[in-house]
């Protein structure tokens, strides 16, 4: 059985509280965590990792190689479910190529300035 990993972002500490399905986080009680008010949406792990073998999650931002992505310097994307498609919206390309020239640089919650001029 896959592990589904998972995080939300504490408003009030800012930070990121993580956990996966199997743990039996505050009592076992899952949704009892998700609930919590300072608690932001729940964000899931992709399954993918990148070019340094981070985890990627959604609402994570990646920066693309400029070299890589035919010397456009737009290179930075937000990571979003994409329902049309069926699969994680990394920007481009295939989610294999995340681990060759995809980093992840922040997240929209601590680092909405990375995609203000994009």
């Amino acid at each position: 059985m896959r592990d589904i990993k998972y995080r939300a972002y504490d408003n009030q500490t800012k930070q990121y509280e993580y956990w996966s399905a199997k743990e039996n986080k505050y009592g076992g009680i899952f949704w009892e965590m998700v609930k919590r008010p300072e608690f932001g949406p729940v964000e899931k792990y992709t399954g993918l990792k990148d070019k340094n073998g981070k985890r990627i999650y959604e609402n994570d931002i990646l920066e693309f190689d400029p070299v890589e992505w035919g010397g456009n310097t737009d290179n930075r994307w937000m990571v979003v479910w994409d329902n049309d498609n069926g699969e994680w919206d990394t920007g481009g390309g295939t989610n294999s190529e995340c681990k060759v020239w995809k980093k992840v640089i922040g997240n929209i919650h601590q680092n909405p300035e990375l995609l203000e001029d994009k």
